[in-house]
């Protein structure tokens, strides 16, 4: 049985910052008492921030610095260098020095919060950047400590998200709830506060704490009613829970949405096989399948209520493309063995469950993500089953069109693991022509 849906992993792009380096020292909320320390100080922020790289930054902000603790001699009570030294702490990756700062600077003059805050800011956005290309260059431990570091800066919802999924994936749950709950109480935008809510609920539900989890869509539902998965997944959590009635009255008003996205149909379908609503929902994957008939998470999903139902005849043809399609993802076989067998040709079952006991690896959670600019991505597990260990495979892969046509084409190569270890896996093509699915054949070394 399917699980109940995260909202994803909220790992996003770089984040952009405009320009700070010419902020003046006098503002009417914040005003500043300029002197030769700190406007000496001043300047050699203004050359740092003029340099390409970190070395040649680092020597202009640790003079800035030199002048700042000249002005803190002469007045303990100095804003504009309190102001200033945070400013150059950030700019040398001092964090902590920078927070102390700060609080220091709104402490004695709280009208200088909104002047703090611009400046811690721009420490986050640094940190969450890194964070993000560790990510993606697939070093977790440092991407978990640059967010964690963008955490102490400044608190947004998008760097506590994206620590409490990588304390997921580790399964330090407690770590990752925590976090998750952080998230939706600094969240100033939609997005971060849903994903933070669902996947806080998911993961609750997950670990038999399914009455935290009602909890929490309850109140988040009733304050955004149009949140489609949200209130799929807590209608799911109500039948579970024995209140089939409101359950029952949260899905069928969300059949009846025409609106729906593709991604809504998708999870509205895997909802209804939840409470095991099967003959619903075959004709709400049907719908998902007419915006997007190539998606390979809706084609399993169509497969699966199929089977379910045992309408093994209607669900063989796209079992069977699904093999094909994927022949590493070892999840498709037992299906399409299932339909063969319902189907008397217990032989070509029997040589499909065959043929996935000989694979030499599997995949695992391979999906298509959409990013900006054009750009698609494949991700997923490689998983070793103790066949090649420690040979390199090329796997070339097709993305295709919504009209089923290959607009791209790309390899993609890996080194098979030992068995039981698992190795993530990612490859990206930028495409002006919009990419509406995938497959891949089986490789060569």
């Amino acid at each position: 049985m399917k699980s109940l849906s995260p909202a994803g992993s909220l790992l996003g792009a770089v984040v952009c910052l405009a320009s700070v380096v010419a902020r003046p020292l006098l503002a009417q909320d914040c005003p500043f008492d300029a002197n030769d320390y700190t406007n000496e100080a001043a300047t050699q922020i203004q050359y740092a921030r003029g340099m390409a790289d970190d070395a040649g930054r680092a020597p202009y902000y640790q003079s800035a610095l030199e002048s700042l603790e000249l002005a803190i001699a002469a007045d303990p009570n100095d804003l504009a260098a309190l102001w200033l030294f945070g400013e150059a702490y950030v700019g040398l990756g001092d964090y902590e020095a920078a927070d102390s700062m700060l609080d220091r600077l709104v402490e004695l003059a709280p009208g200088c919060r909104s002047r703090a805050e611009q400046t811690r800011r721009t420490g986050w956005v640094t940190a969450y950047n890194e964070g993000i290309q560790a990510f993606n260059a697939g070093d977790t431990s440092r991407a978990l400590e640059a967010f964690e570091t963008a955490n102490l800066i400044y608190q947004d919802a998008r760097s506590f998200n994206n620590v409490a999924y990588i304390y997921q994936q580790r399964g330090e749950l407690e770590k990752a709830i925590d976090a998750y709950r952080t998230a939706r109480q600094v969240a100033e935008e939609p997005e971060p506060l849903r994903a933070a809510t669902i996947n806080l609920a998911e993961l609750l539900t997950s670990n038999q704490r399914a009455a935290e989890a009602i909890e929490i869509y309850a109140e988040y539902t009733e304050s955004y009613p149009d949140e489609v998965l949200a209130r799929i997944n807590y209608a799911v959590l109500l039948a579970q829970a024995g209140e089939r009635e409101l359950s029952r009255e949260i899905l069928t008003e969300l059949m009846s949405r025409e609106e729906n996205t593709f991604e809504e149909w998708n999870e509205l379908g895997v909802g209804l096989l939840r409470v095991y609503a099967v003959d619903e929902a075959i004709p709400i994957f049907r719908r998902a399948r007419q915006l997007e008939p190539y998606n390979k998470d809706v084609m399993a999903n169509t497969v699966d209520a199929f089977v379910e139902a045992g309408l093994f005849g209607d669900a063989l043809p796209l079992a069977d493309t699904l093999v094909k399609w994927y022949p590493y993802d070892a999840a498709q076989y037992g299906p399409l063995a299932a339909c063969f067998s319902r189907t008397e040709r217990a032989g070509d079952a029997l040589m499909y469950l065959q043929l996935r006991e000989s694979l030499p690896f599997e995949f695992q959670g391979a999906h298509l993500t959409r990013g900006g600019g054009g750009q698609y991505v494949v991700r997923g597990q490689l998983v070793g089953r103790g066949g090649s260990v420690g040979a390199t495979i090329t796997i070339p892969f097709e993305f295709l069109g919504r009209d089923g046509e290959v607009i791209a084409s790309e390899d993609l190569s890996l080194l098979i693991p030992p068995a039981g270890v698992a190795r993530s896996f990612r490859l990206q093509i930028v495409s002006d022509t919009p990419v509406a699915g995938f497959r891949y054949s089986r490789g060569g070394s």
